[in-house]
């Protein structure tokens, strides 16, 4: 007799994952974008709302989209921003900024 495989139960309640915190947003527009970052979902999170205060529609999306979506803040996932606001991102977040020096 086959045994069927369980998730493991956990005590603590499962935090939401990004798809439910921010619906939409690992919808990745295949036209016009550009890749902007790459790292933990913690940050890619916090770029995505922070670009979206300054007007630019960010997308986010899993490098590895077959593992299971765990909840897991390290897991990998890529920023896009659209093409025509990849510049002014760019300023916003990577250049040096002259009160910094």
């Amino acid at each position: 007799m086959a045994r069927s495989a369980r998730a493991p139960t956990t005590h603590a309640p499962a935090l939401p994952t990004p798809k439910t915190r921010c619906p939409g947003l690992f919808a990745r527009q295949t036209s016009g974008v550009k890749l902007f970052y790459t790292g933990p979902v913690i940050n890619t999170e916090m770029l995505v709302v922070m670009l979206e205060k300054h007007g630019i529609a960010a997308t986010q999306e899993f490098v590895d989209p077959n593992l299971p979506d765990d909840a897991d803040l390290s897991r990998e996932a890529k920023v896009f921003v659209p093409e025509v606001d990849y510049d002014r991102a760019y300023q916003l977040f990577y250049a040096a900024r002259e009160d910094e020096l």
